[in-house]
């Protein structure tokens, strides 16, 4: 028998390197919350990745969920990721029951193009 456990028992850790523009991370966290995903902590980490894990299979299709919104939200704001996603064993000592971290790259700034030079 599958068990589908209740949305709320996810549990969001975005793992945010430093440098991230604190209002995207603002704009994941409210698509996070419009849609459905409340419980959300927010870790600072030197890490440059972008990628989402789970710990248990009945949550695989909420990580999938929380991939696809997250991706949106890059899309949204001219900063397009490819974010994999993983299976990951259970962290040992650790009640990780509905964890799914999402670790978000750095904010890069945007770079114009070049204006055309006029003849």
């Amino acid at each position: 028998m599958n068990f589908d456990p209740p949305q709320d028992f996810v549990q969001t850790h975005l793992h945010y390197n430093k440098t991230m523009n604190t209002e995207l991370l603002g704009k994941i966290k409210n698509a996070l919350k419009e849609n459905g995903f409340s419980r959300i902590s927010s870790i600072p980490v030197d890490s440059d990745m972008a990628a989402v894990r789970y710990f248990q299979n009945p949550f695989k299709a909420d990580a999938f969920d929380i991939r696809d919104i997250v991706k949106g939200v890059f899309a949204s704001n001219n900063n397009p990721q490819n974010f994999r996603v993983y299976r990951f064993p259970d962290p040992k000592g650790k009640d990780a029951y509905g964890w799914v971290e999402v670790w978000l790259p750095a904010s890069r700034p945007v770079v114009a193009p070049s204006p055309t030079p006029k003849p």
